[in-house]
């Protein structure tokens, strides 16, 4: 099937490992936020794992099924830390909070909570994933994706780590 014209393209992506939860990857744990693009990057080094591409956070959220949010292809307000359905904001959960938020792949937390810088280049910033707790549904999609500088930070952004399988 040709997608091009939709702006859309099918992606292989190579085998992987990712945290099962936002940066420091713990349940119960609060996600760490407010850090610019540098400062993921060396946490996730210190670790001796690395920033998750935006085609390994997708397949991670998307999961076997590759459907639109971690758990369906329907937004559920219930099911992770997003706005509600009234449109008020939430607050920063901690990771595993919202046990519906989980992918395919046992993934928590890409769908809200805070979003997550990738190691993915867009133009003159980097490619930001997972929509947050004061975005709406549409924002939380798999593959809903923000431009955001090496610079900025926010209390609504945070990270996830990848690594090369050994």
């Amino acid at each position: 099937r040709n997608f091009g014209d939709l702006g859309v393209k099918q992606v292989d992506v190579a085998a992987f490992c990712v945290y099962y939860y936002e940066y420091p990857n713990g349940k119960k744990r609060t996600p760490t936020t407010r850090v610019s693009y540098s400062r993921a990057e060396r946490s996730c080094k210190r670790r001796g794992t690395r920033l998750c591409t935006e085609e390994e956070w997708e397949k991670a959220c998307a999961g076997p099924r590759n459907i639109r949010y971690p758990y369906g292809n329907a937004w559920s307000s219930d099911s992770c830390a997003t706005e509600d359905e009234e449109g008020n904001d939430r607050t920063v959960q901690k990771s595993g909070s919202f046990k519906a938020c989980r992918s395919g792949y046992g993934v928590l937390d890409m769908a809200g909570n805070v979003a997550e810088w990738t190691s993915t280049a867009w133009g003159s910033g980097m490619v930001v994933k997972g929509g947050a707790a004061d975005r709406p549904g549409y924002d939380s999609r798999c593959a809903a994706r923000k431009k955001k500088k090496k610079k900025y930070s926010s209390e609504m952004l945070g990270f996830r780590c990848c690594a090369n399988p050994k």
